[in-house]
């Protein structure tokens, strides 16, 4: 019900944007499973009705990093993208370490992130279909290097 009091956000999760859940607590709905359910609340009976969503069944529409892996700067004044690696992902594979420095990718200049409105944001090169190979300029440990990559499927469709 929604005047449950169980249900209700407690003071000290207020900031936090975690609510209180009671004994029944089954789940919490991103915002892409939202995207996919109808949803039917009849709060006077305390029930919710869920369907999938028939225009949305089949594969996986959410574009996500198939790269595994993600560039950011050390700080706010650090002008290098250093890796963040998943073990055993696509990035991985193909010799891409923590703490490898992004230089380029195809011909572009990614150490001008801050200036080259073409380079960010970087999450839309990692998103791109499946089977998209990548041409990445490194620098790992002062040493330059190339690496082919290729996007892959991470998640289930």
């Amino acid at each position: 019900m929604l005047d449950d009091p169980s249900q209700r956000r407690s003071p000290d999760r207020a900031n936090t944007g975690q609510a209180a859940v009671g004994d029944d607590y089954a789940a919490t709905l991103g915002l892409f499973a939202l995207l996919r359910l109808s949803i039917v609340v009849d709060g006077t009976c305390g029930k919710v009705y869920v369907k999938s969503h028939p225009r949305l069944e089949g594969p996986n529409p959410y574009e996500y990093n198939r790269l595994g892996a993600v560039f950011v700067p050390a700080n706010l004044q650090s002008n290098n993208l250093i890796a963040h690696v998943v073990q055993g992902s696509p990035a991985y594979e193909a010799g891409i370490r923590d703490g490898d420095l992004l230089l380029r990718m195809g011909d572009l200049d990614v150490t001008k992130w801050r200036t080259d409105p073409r380079v960010l944001p970087l999450s839309r090169f990692w998103s791109r279909p499946a089977g998209t190979v990548l041409q990445l300029g490194l620098k790992r440990n002062g040493e330059s290097l190339d690496v082919e990559v290729a996007l892959q499927n991470i998640f289930p469709d």
